[in-house]
């Protein structure tokens, strides 16, 4: 040695070294440890929440065979977590089991890249990984390390999409794993305001995640994850979510087919009345809150992103307060050829009518629903939904034999006719419209065929853009009073009317109900104090002859 040089020990200390290891051992188990200890940039920012243990114990759950959904508002780890997720997986994969395949889509092309570019600055400039792992950049060992694909030196392979179309078919390779197909698909924020405009887009994003990037997944150890916060009531984010809210209200969690996670950023029950009380304090949210409705003129904004609210309570016109729930009986008097509603022993007289929103537009057909809709209306202008029928593809009409049997599927037409003969109907109302003509015409066709003059069916046009404030005007006058009962099994319908308002996507059995109670009276029966009968009241029974 040079004289003059001074002598020193690079090695730690035994103590040191076996706190390294065990601190490192630790991460195999811990994914919130392993961020701690090697991501201290983005975990050590505030005091590590609840919810991120359990969202890190889910993401580490290789039992449960569920898709996970982690619905939680806007800055509030998700995305960090699921890169520590993909770091932590990769490097304590063991070598003796096939490599890691896995899939991180994002909505936008620049994102997918940053992500990309977040993996590769840990794995070649971290120097506790490299000091924990070694070099495991794949780059280093001629493998493919690109912008859109990441082959470890362990042969682990994350490739970053930022269109979800991109992942079918696609397969990784290995000599110990042969051709196989993702682990993991990370769908990451992909919904935006941009592809969630119409009904289309937002059916278009359904059926990719179903068809293509489901069925790519591998069978035994395949897994979807999405991360992301409802941008839209209609969207594929907000439907997890329905779902998972009718499983509980049903009681069968058990057999829903996702695991959800979802907490919105106000939480009344935890420190500070909030989510992550040391990052996102009640007076951070309310700031930004402020920021909303200083810029934009209302809240809505923060409600989507923060509280899991795609239509913000100031801008939703109908509440679950403004309907009652009922589980009546319907019946029918031969004697006096009237509908009768029992409600725990209380029989009175009604009047049934029909609604119908059809959807025969080829290009909405498997996204839009045709509804049909009974409702029931007493003396006092009490409306029962009675029944609901909502089908996706239908025909207009069900083909018929030669003797005018249906063969297959029944029709719009063919479900009209059931209802309004199950229930006696006064009249109905259908939406008619010029994509919707051919369901008017084949009832007309229908009704001359089997000789059903009886039955009463009144087109109308809908009102065009004026749409939602022509619903709005019809109903809120029943709503505002509650005199609107709907069932408690009517999920769809409940979940539309409580989110009435300018966002909302689909509206059709909302509508539907409308469409019933546009042409509808109440019934001319009164009871006798002598016999405790009804009988008809003919004083009220005088009307004009051209309303039936």
């Amino acid at each position: 040695m040079p004289k003059g040089v001074k002598k020193f020990n690079i090695t730690p200390p035994p103590k040191r070294l076996a706190e390294e290891e065990r601190a490192i051992e630790i991460g195999r188990t811990d994914l919130i440890a392993f961020g701690r200890l090697f991501l201290k940039g983005d975990f050590c920012k505030a005091a590590t929440p609840n919810f991120h243990y359990e969202v890190a114990n889910a993401y580490m759950d290789k039992q449960n065979k569920k898709q996970l959904a982690v619905i939680v508002s806007r800055g509030h780890g998700k995305t960090v977590l699921t890169k520590a997720f993909i770091l932590q997986q990769f490097l304590y994969h063991p070598k003796e089991e096939p490599p890691l395949f896995f899939a991180w889509v994002a909505d936008r092309l620049d994102k997918a890249f940053r992500n990309m570019d977040y993996i590769d600055m840990q794995i070649r400039f971290n120097t506790r990984l490299i000091h924990a792992f070694g070099d495991m950049c794949g780059k280093t060992y001629n493998k493919k390390w690109t912008e859109h694909d990441k082959v470890f030196r362990n042969g682990c392979t994350l490739v970053s999409r930022s269109n979800i179309k991109n992942l079918r078919g696609e397969t990784a390779a290995s000599v110990i794993g042969g051709s196989q197909r993702y682990n993991r698909v990370i769908l990451d924020d992909v919904e935006n305001e941009e592809n969630t405009k119409t009904h289309d887009s937002i059916d278009v994003i359904k059926r990719i995640i179903t068809n293509a990037v489901y069925p790519a997944l591998d069978v035994e150890r395949g897994r979807l994850i999405f991360n992301g916060t409802p941008v839209h009531p209609s969207s594929f984010c907000q439907s997890i979510l329905d779902g998972y809210q009718k499983s509980i209200k049903e009681n069968h969690t058990e057999d829903y087919s996702w695991q959800v996670i979802t907490y919105a950023a106000t939480q009344p029950d935890m420190q500070g009345g909030v989510l992550w009380h040391a990052y996102y304090p009640r007076e951070k949210l309310d700031e930004i809150r402020l920021f909303y409705v200083d810029t934009y003129g209302n809240d809505s904004g923060y409600f989507q992103e923060y509280e899991l609210q795609p239509q913000a309570k100031g801008a939703k016109v109908w509440g679950a307060e403004h309907y009652q729930i009922h589980n009546v009986s319907y019946q029918w008097d031969e004697k006096l050829h009237h509908s009768f509603l029992n409600w725990h022993g209380d029989i009175f007289p009604v009047n049934c009518f029909l609604g119908c929103d059809p959807a025969t537009d080829i290009n909405t057909r498997g996204s839009d629903r045709s509804v049909i809709t009974v409702v029931a209306v007493d003396k006092d202008w009490r409306i029962f939904v009675m029944e609901e029928i909502s089908k996706l593809s239908i025909p207009e009409i069900g083909m018929r034999d030669k003797d005018g049997n249906i063969v297959g599927d029944k029709g719009v037409v063919d479900y009209i006719i059931d209802l309004y003969d199950a229930f006696h109907c006064k009249n109905g109302t259908l939406e008619d419209v010029a994509m919707t003509r051919g369901v008017w015409q084949s009832f007309q066709a229908e009704k001359l065929r089997s000789d059903r003059y009886d039955i009463v069916l009144r087109p109308e046009k809908p009102a065009g853009r004026e749409k939602r404030n022509k619903i709005v005007a019809g109903l809120g006058k029943h709503f505002y009073q509650r005199k609107i009962y709907l069932r408690q099994e009517h999920f769809s319908l409940r979940h539309q009317i409580e989110n009435m308002g300018p966002k909302l996507g689909h509206d059709d059995e909302v509508e539907a109900l409308f469409f019933a109670t546009r042409n509808m009276y109440v019934p001319v029966l009164e009871k006798t104090e002598k016999s405790n009968t009804y009988v008809e009241d003919l004083v009220s029974r005088s009307r004009s002859w051209i309303v039936r």
